[in-house]
């Protein structure tokens, strides 16, 4: 088609390295929320454990 621009490698390695960063920083981001959730998510489900006795 008209204007229609093809894909090189170089373009598609970049994409591939901008999704990789992508991916990283929200998995880091995720494991840090969780480490600092975990308590709290234990102590609410102890809590709710207390309150069902």
């Amino acid at each position: 088609m008209m204007g229609e621009e093809k894909a090189t490698p170089s373009t598609l390695a970049t994409a591939a390295e901008e999704l990789n960063d992508y991916f990283k920083f929200w998995n880091m981001l995720t494991l840090v929320n969780y480490h600092l959730l975990l308590p709290l998510q234990q102590l609410v489900h102890g809590y709710n454990f207390i309150i069902i006795m």
